[in-house]
Parts: C-alpha cells; sequence; structure tokens
C-alpha cells in the first residue's frame, strides 16, 4: 500500500481559524493508515503562538523565524499532497509563505494541490490569479471537502 504524505499549508496567525482547520483536517483523515500529516502548527513554537497576538507581533524578529523557509521549504518537497487553505483569517498577515509554498510543489510534478477557498474568508484577486490557479490542481469549499477527495485518492 502506498504512503501518502499531506502538508497543512496555509496562513497561520493569532486567528484560531488557522489552527482549526488543521485540526478537523487531521481528525478527519486519522483513520487512513497510509497518511502522514505534516501539520506545521505542530511544534513547540507555534503551540506557543497559538492565540497569543503579542507573540505573534513579535516572532518575525526571533532566531526560529531564520528557520522558517528552509524549514516549510522541506516540508513540500516531502510531500505526494498539499493542502493549501487560501482563506485569509487575519487580514494584516499576507499569503506569502503559502504563496511560495504552492510555486515550490508546482515545481513538482508528482505532488497534488488542493486548495481551499471560501468565498467569505477568501481573496478573490489570489484565487483568480492565474500563477495561483496554475498551482493549483483542485478547488475545494473547505477542509471537509478537501478531506473527502483525500480519502477517495488514497484509499
Amino acid at each position: 500500500m502506498k504512503k501518502y504524505t499531506i502538508y497543512l499549508a496555509g496562513q497561520i496567525s493569532e486567528n484560531i481559524e488557522t489552527y482549526n482547520w488543521r485540526r478537523n483536517v487531521i481528525e478527519q483523515l486519522k483513520d487512513c493508515k497510509n497518511i502522514t500529516i505534516i501539520n506545521p502548527c505542530n511544534s513547540e513554537f507555534n503551540r506557543n503562538l497559538e492565540g497569543d497576538e503579542s507573540l505573534f507581533a513579535t516572532w518575525p524578529t526571533t532566531a526560529v523565524a531564520n528557520l522558517l523557509v528552509p524549514k516549510d521549504k522541506n516540508h513540500v518537497l516531502q510531500s505526494d499532497c498539499i493542502i493549501a487553505n487560501l482563506n485569509i483569517y487575519s487580514k494584516d498577515k499576507p499569503l506569502i509563505g503559502t504563496l511560495f509554498e504552492l510555486a515550490w510543489a508546482y515545481d513538482q510534478s508528482h505532488t497534488m494541490v488542493i486548495g481551499i477557498h471560501d468565498e467569505k474568508f477568501g481573496d478573490k484577486y489570489t484565487i483568480e490569479h492565474p500563477f495561483v490557479r496554475r498551482a493549483l490542481d483542485i478547488i475545494v469549499n473547505n477542509e471537509y471537502e478537501a478531506c473527502k477527495l483525500v480519502k477517495s485518492i488514497v484509499d
């Protein structure tokens, strides 16, 4: 049985929704024995950030921030599938990191990319941009639709 590694890309901010959608994916896919999920929020550093607005204001100046790009790129390189949540839960936090991850995934022909976009949270310009559209294999409305799609592919 083939093993699949899924990376959960998307905004990380003080807004709890940036953590909750990832928890929902993990819960939905927990019984799929052939799936490993890489959750970038599952580090001690990110667990400490969760819900703390004051820490989010200062984290880019920490030494950990210097490791963020190579760490995330490595996660993308390991992945067979990326679930990229393109919703913007914190308007002051751009999706620059997620867009880099989409570009890295685009260079890997073996990596499936499922984009999540909900009109009430998503940015129409981002989702309709030709570079973003080209990097996505399919767009769904939420993490539950993404999980249903993953299950249909990997089982």
